[in-house]
């Protein structure tokens, strides 16, 4: 060992500066809990990599400083292999991340060797590179905390109180039912209308709504969404409610999304049904601001979940050489720890539609209420119309608009192929809930929003408000009495209409409004209901 004892510190902040200057970017989209994982794996794998350099130098700066740069190296290996694919070797593909690894791991071994490393002459600056790496450390990790600091600042009276007490014109309990229905709340993310698809997509959507029609559904051929962007419009139609005290209460400049997630979980369509017995259930989405975590049963394709922070966090790291590629070393990896990633988002998407068949078969007394998120058509795209994996070479995101990275021609015709797969998933998922129903079902098959090939997520002057609100809403009763119904319904009257037509209510139908906010200032809300026509731009 070292004759001069030292602080190993800058293994450990570099370990963890990853993790924190991705939240200090995004603190309004992520719950604190959901960095927890990462970070006390960070510093476990920072730990190990400290301790095995030691364990086999005997030199405590050697290993502060092969592990300090191994560890931050190996954090974010998948921005450097992306930087060098985009702009100067665009051919490569994974394999070249695989020998940026192999070579990252070889130079550590290498340099970790006694011979190598006495002929580098390490006495002359050793001693000084590990102060100047600490200080490196110490600074690279605090930047990125006052950012994080602003923001919690300014957040933390966002929620005087949980924002679903604000929620007005709601009963406060439903009549209970001798023979009540189950209940299918089926979102379809980005799942766009009939009509826009034809008009922007030039695809012909006829033969999906004819299987709905077939089946007995009543399709609202103009419906249009309330909000563009997924957790506040599932907070809006599950609490059917609109959110205008979120500006007041959060302020129109936030990016704080945080107070949703209190919104959807405890909203008020639910613990209405709760109250008269029914029992909830829901599939894991990867993102907390689209699951129900309270409900009574929630079902996962995986023994272990990654959040979205995670997904994004893994993306960037040496693991994302393994996250696409079926083959059995990626296969043992995902088998011990949690799958993220593209490969993991279609296995969800998947999952949810096939599951309905179980969950239409479970046998409790009590009668359900079924809320499934499905994270597609949606981008990113990762089915072809078949169902086949399509490979996407780039950290994990599912953003959408002119913010995913691609041409309105890609985005166009990734989605329809992408959306023809979902069409033979919720097909066989419908005949599933159909056939084999324990209590007669009532099915709610909605999009959230439309799709955004032409979207511009902070500017609505540059973007089609057509096709963003342009949504697929489509309701099937089991008494098939659709009087009720009506072509332009928005989400927001959905279970409003549901209540009064089975449960003995008579809530007053709002006003169909439809709200672009910038994804930057999500509270900023502008209503353009008279400002969408039924063309682009």
């Amino acid at each position: 060992m070292s004759s001069k004892k030292i602080i190993p510190f800058a293994p450990f902040l570099l370990a963890l500066y990853p993790i924190i200057a991705v939240y200090s970017r995004n603190s309004g989209d992520f719950l604190p809990s959901m960095l927890m994982r990462s970070s006390l794996i960070a510093l476990l794998c920072a730990a190990s990599l400290l301790l095995i350099i030691y364990g086999t130098t005997r030199d405590s700066y050697r290993a502060v400083l092969l592990s300090a740069t191994g560890m931050l190296f190996l954090s974010a290996s998948g921005h450097v292999y992306r930087i060098i694919k985009s702009d100067y070797l665009p051919t490569v593909g994974n394999w070249f991340h695989i020998l940026l690894v192999v070579i990252e791991i070889s130079l550590l071994v290498f340099l970790a060797q006694k011979s190598v490393w006495l002929r580098l002459k390490p006495a002359r600056w050793q001693a000084q590179a590990v102060n100047y790496l600490n200080l490196f450390a110490i600074l690279t990790f605090v930047l990125p905390l006052y950012p994080i600091s602003v923001f919690w600042l300014s957040a933390f009276d966002d929620t005087p109180h949980p924002w679903t007490t604000y929620v007005k014109s709601i009963p406060t309990s439903l009549q209970a039912l001798a023979q009540p229905p189950d209940i299918y709340y089926i979102i379809l993310d980005g799942y766009g209308q009939a009509e826009m698809l034809s008009n922007v997509y030039d695809y012909d959507n006829s033969e999906f709504i004819r299987f709905l029609k077939s089946k007995g559904f009543y399709i609202a051929e103009h419906a249009r969404s309330n909000y563009f962007q997924t957790p506040i419009s599932l907070s809006s139609s599950l609490n059917m409610s609109y959110l205008d005290f979120a500006p007041e209460l959060a302020g129109k400049n936030t990016f704080n999304r945080l107070p949703l997630y209190e919104l959807l979980n405890n909203n008020h369509s639910l613990n209405l049904l709760r109250k008269i017995g029914y029992t909830s259930i829901t599939t894991e989405t990867g993102y907390n601001f689209t699951e129900i975590s309270s409900s009574d049963y929630v079902f996962s394709p995986f023994r272990n979940n990654l959040n979205d922070f995670e997904s994004f966090y893994v993306s960037t790291s040496a693991l994302s050489v393994f996250m696409e590629a079926s083959n059995p070393v990626s296969d043992a990896i995902f088998s011990l720890m949690p799958p993220a990633g593209y490969r993991a988002y279609g296995e969800r998407m998947v999952f949810s539609l096939q599951k309905l068949e179980d969950i239409a078969q479970m046998t409790d007394e009590s009668p359900k209420f079924v809320f499934i998120h499905v994270v597609g058509p949606h981008p990113p795209f990762v089915f072809d119309s078949k169902g086949n994996p399509i490979a996407i070479d780039k950290p994990f995101l599912s953003g959408d608009g002119m913010d995913f990275s691609t041409s309105t021609a890609d985005y166009q015709r990734d989605y329809i192929e992408q959306l023809k797969y979902i069409n033979i998933l919720a097909q066989n998922a419908i005949e599933d809930i159909l056939t084999h129903s324990t209590h007669p079902p009532i099915i709610i098959l909605q999009g959230d929003h439309g799709p955004g090939s032409l979207l511009n997520r902070d500017n609505m002057d540059e973007s089609c408000l057509y096709e963003r609100a342009s949504i697929l809403s489509a309701y099937y009763f089991p008494d098939t009495n659709y009087n009720s119904l009506y072509p332009s319904i928005t989400p927001v009257n959905s279970f409003r209409i549901l209540f009064n037509q089975y449960f003995g209510q008579n809530l007053a139908l709002l006003t169909d409004k439809t709200y672009f906010s910038p994804q930057s200032f999500p509270y900023r809300f502008t209503d353009i209901s008279d400002l969408i026509t039924d063309t682009c731009p």
